[in-house]
């Protein structure tokens, strides 16, 4: 099964475009939308501090401990899991450090009923709490699905189906842009920009998760300037270490959204971005700090319902020509075959158990998605994906994002749509 997913030049009329590169839609069919009713407390915590014992279905629901010992060479090492039970179900999440003394484990709601928690970890301060809650039905739509009987249409957990018009504010999540970029840009502009494309019916925002867009460079001033930082999540060069700054403002403002503008989804890219990531994903992390890296953003993200994972986009695939991949298309050069395995081998680590390869190792430590979030990865405009094999439709790709100027009638993904290229199943 697969969704079809059209992308188009499309001008808006706002001023407050500070965030944008540039404006690329998308567009599934048929003509449907979700209604963007604000509900609070769609972000709820318990834990140390806090005492929310209610959650909402299709919610994020937060334990907070900060009990754990953050004095030690390197928190982010630390490792706690926290057991979620329903009546139903268990889901087992690992949970992640946020400075000082505190870390937190999130879980998706996609289940009513009571629910109790239980921790686990080597460090005693985070071993052994527990707690309980339980999940409220509430109008939020869900986690966006694969429409279960239209192949050209997507869908909420709800079941309703989604139109998904698109924008593209890469700078959507920056924690640095007053200081570094624009005096204009800050919280209120934020709002404002998010109050003014959903007015226009938008509900589909491509956003780099590290806050940046361009270059494998902490701190760089990206594509000429025009942007304050990279898309970057590590603590500079430190691989071992995450900017707490900088993600700490991503869960801000997806926690906002989520309460003023549930009905906006997030195609969250998560890696920085290059036209060679995979040669630096590589050669700049070891095998220990990719893992890490998967590991740390599946912990803090995969839980979010508006979020949709872009392993990476505007990168080489290439071979001669546009759309559908050439036939022969196969022998790339060592770059080009990196940012392919790149792509494949993070897509398998966050959607599959029991996965061994060069960037994660989860047979004895798992980091996979327990809730399936929408998974892709995209090349550079006007090229063939080349990530598009049956293969990459069944370990781990579950949507395809094509880009193609002006292409408003849908035929660049049109190449890609039929049972040869198994996207039919």
């Amino acid at each position: 099964m697969f969704n079809k997913k059209n992308n188009f030049l499309k001008k808006i009329d706002v001023n407050e475009n500070i965030f944008k590169k540039s404006l690329y839609g998308c567009l599934i069919l048929p003509l449907m939308a979700v209604s963007l009713t604000s509900w609070s407390a769609n972000f709820t915590q318990q834990g140390t501090g806090v005492s929310d014992d209610v959650a909402g279905l299709f919610a994020v629901h937060e334990i907070v401990l900060n009990t754990g010992d953050g004095s030690v060479t390197n928190p982010f090492d630390t490792n706690v899991t926290i057991t979620f039970k329903s009546a139903d179900k268990s889901i087992t999440v690992n949970g992640f450090y946020d400075g000082g003394n505190t870390w937190r484990a999130r879980t998706y709601i996609d289940v009513m009923g009571n629910w109790s928690w239980t921790s686990r970890s080597g460090d005693p301060g985070l071993n052994g709490k527990n707690g309980s809650f339980s999940a409220n039905e509430s109008p939020l739509p869900g986690k966006l699905r694969k429409h279960s009987r239209n192949l050209q249409q997507w869908m909420g957990d709800n079941k309703q189906p989604i139109l998904a018009m698109s924008d593209t504010p890469y700078l959507l999540f920056n924690d640095a842009c007053l200081a570094d970029f624009n005096a204009a840009c800050n919280e209120n502009l934020f709002h404002r920009y998010i109050e003014q494309v959903s007015a226009k019916g938008i509900n589909l925002l491509r956003v780099g998760i590290g806050g940046g867009y361009s270059r494998w460079v902490p701190g760089a001033r990206a594509s000429n300037g025009r942007y304050p930082r990279a898309n970057w999540i590590h603590d500079g060069l430190n691989y071992n270490r995450f900017d707490l700054q900088q993600l700490q403002k991503t869960d801000e403002r997806l926690a906002w959204l989520l309460d003023n503008y549930p009905g906006i989804y997030i195609t969250s890219h998560l890696l920085p971005k290059d036209n060679t990531p995979g040669n630096r994903w590589y050669a700049d992390l070891s095998a220990a700090q990719r893992h890490k890296t998967i590991k740390y953003l599946v912990a803090r993200y995969a839980a979010w319902p508006q979020l949709l994972f872009l392993i990476e986009r505007d990168v080489l695939h290439t071979c001669a020509g546009s759309g559908k991949p050439p036939v022969g298309c196969v022998d790339q050069n060592a770059s080009t075959r990196n940012n392919l395995k790149l792509s494949r081998e993070v897509g398998a680590c966050i959607a599959q158990k029991n996965v061994r390869n060069d960037s994660c190792n989860s047979t004895t430590d798992v980091i996979s998605d327990p809730w399936g979030t929408m998974l892709g990865s995209s090349e550079k405009p006007r090229e063939p994906n080349l990530l598009t094999t049956p293969s990459d439709f069944s370990i781990w790709s579950t949507f395809l994002e094509v880009q193609s100027l002006g292409g408003i009638d849908g035929s660049a993904v049109d190449e890609y749509y039929g049972p040869a290229n198994g996207l039919a199943q």
